[in-house]
């Protein structure tokens, strides 16, 4: 086995260790988030272990990408219905994802970039927590990057075979995220960007490949999907707005990525190669993407996190290049370079694992539990995850809304007496002025969950109790 080989097979395992460790570290210790138990819920549906009707989006989301929650599934067939083996596919998919970026790049864009790229990719926060959750944005980065990765490989021997690999990998990815669709037109465009670059035709045979794609995507989207997705989220107000879902965009592949993959596409273009113009027309799909879903559906970042790969080769490739200038004035400097650009996420990473990104209801619950007495009531902005772990405890567990309305529903809950749990969680601006004014003329505070963090964010939870005695004491 030759020493360039053996180096492959070297790094290839690094990245493997690197990865799993990141991302099995503390897999089980988060609490589930929103999100998670809602998708528990689902698996159960589509496995016909609960029911739910069939217009709801309990039932008609697992219907839609089934691939994802068969896989959550199987997680917890291997390893339990905790959280650790509800993520444990997704974890493992995160894991797969990372050492084929590298595994691909290396023979298509030289071992600095794969190298490079592979190692942003590994300690991406962004990906660590989709990693570790139990929803299907994992599994669908897996298949998205995949098809990209195979993709770039029609400018070879055997562009046929690359290019049907890739609209495979896109068709069973949209089983697990319907967006996914999305990369059968960009995969094409960016596959005629490579060939145009080089100035070369596209064989006929990609045009066959893909139009045979086409017509099996609209007619898995207007005879399967359609009528699933009909009225999605219809009088929802949550979704973001352009200038959001661009800044959403920049925090959730990380500043520093975003700054190198802006050098990484000047650099590219300066350059005309058919790898080259290929990754900049994906790095511009994910862009566009950015752009535009928040005009056509209502939007959160999550859904463009399985197109971001064209950002990180940008990026990898910046870093790559640079990396090989500098192997020329010293190679201690080329790798001092390489670690501390791929480090660059590393505060967000540190932050990251300070809770997990997640709301501690988990400790909140057990805190309520060990003080509950018959005749106690429970309120909270999300009493999905009480219920779930309350596990038949702290009934009644009342529904609480969010923002302006939160006061006024408490006034109306205490106006009976009796003692009532508040639960509230809050980011770093804290409570609004209204609520906080009430809380403090009514309640207790009897607990908060809060972690240390490095970064922006905060996951707090705060543990109110109201009683008319409390109440009479502290309007005194």
């Amino acid at each position: 086995m030759s020493s360039k080989r053996i180096q492959f097979l070297g790094l290839a395992i690094a990245i493997l260790i690197v990865a799993s460790l990141l991302r099995f570290y503390d897999l089980g210790r988060w609490p589930f988030a929103g999100d998670e138990t809602a998708t528990l819920q689902e698996v159960k549906t589509l496995f016909h272990e609960e029911y739910a009707p069939p217009q709801s989006q309990t039932y008609r989301l697992p219907h839609l990408i089934p691939v994802g929650y068969i896989l959550i599934r199987a997680g917890q067939a291997i390893a339990g219905s905790t959280e650790y083996g509800s993520r444990f596919m997704m974890a493992l998919a995160g894991i797969v994802g990372v050492v084929a970026i590298f595994m691909l790049l290396d023979g298509l864009m030289g071992r600095p970039t794969a190298v490079a790229t592979a190692l942003l990719a590994t300690l991406w926060p962004a990906d660590i927590f989709q990693s570790q959750e139990a929803r299907f944005y994992a599994a669908a980065a897996l298949f998205a990057f995949l098809s990209m990765l195979v993709g770039a490989y029609a400018f070879r021997r055997k562009p046929a075979l690359a290019s049907s690999l890739a609209c495979v990998l896109v068709l069973v990815g949209t089983l697990t995220h319907t967006l996914l669709l999305a990369l059968l037109p960009l995969i094409l465009v960016a596959i005629i960007a490579g060939f145009y670059a080089e100035r070369h035709p596209v064989p006929k045979s990609l045009w066959w490949v893909f139009g045979i794609a086409a017509v099996i995507a609209g007619g898995l989207f207007l005879f399967y999907m359609k009528p699933l997705v009909h009225g999605w989220n219809h009088g929802s107000n949550w979704g973001y707005s352009v200038i959001h879902s661009i800044l959403a965009s920049i925090v959730t592949v990380g500043w520093p990525v975003s700054l190198l993959a802006a050098i990484g596409m000047v650099m590219m273009l300066s350059k005309r190669s058919a790898q080259n113009w290929y990754w900049v027309t994906c790095f511009f799909g994910w862009v566009a993407a950015t752009v535009l879903l928040p005009l056509i559906v209502v939007y959160q970042p999550s859904y463009i996190f399985p197109f971001s790969l064209g950002a990180f080769v940008m990026a990898g490739y910046a870093i790559g290049e640079i990396y090989k200038h500098l192997q020329t004035r010293g190679k201690l400097a080329a790798l001092a370079w390489l670690l501390l650009m791929c480090l660059s996420n590393l505060p967000s990473l540190v932050s990251y694992y300070a809770d997990g990104d997640r709301v501690d209801y988990r400790g909140a619950v057990k805190f309520v539990q060990k003080n509950w007495v018959p005749g106690d009531r429970l309120t909270a902005f999300s009493p999905g995850l009480v219920k779930y772990y309350a596990k038949g405890c702290c009934k009644p567990i009342i529904p609480l809304p969010l923002g302006s309305k939160a006061e006024p529903a408490l006034a109306k809950l205490t106006a009976h007496g009796g003692r009532l749990w508040i639960l509230l969680e809050s980011g770093r601006h804290g409570l609004p002025a209204n609520l906080q004014e009430w809380l403090f003329a009514h309640a207790w505070h009897k607990f908060e969950i809060k972690r240390m963090r490095i970064g922006y964010d905060d996951y707090v939870l705060d543990v109110y109790l109201y009683s008319r005695r409390m109440a009479s004491v502290t309007s005194r």
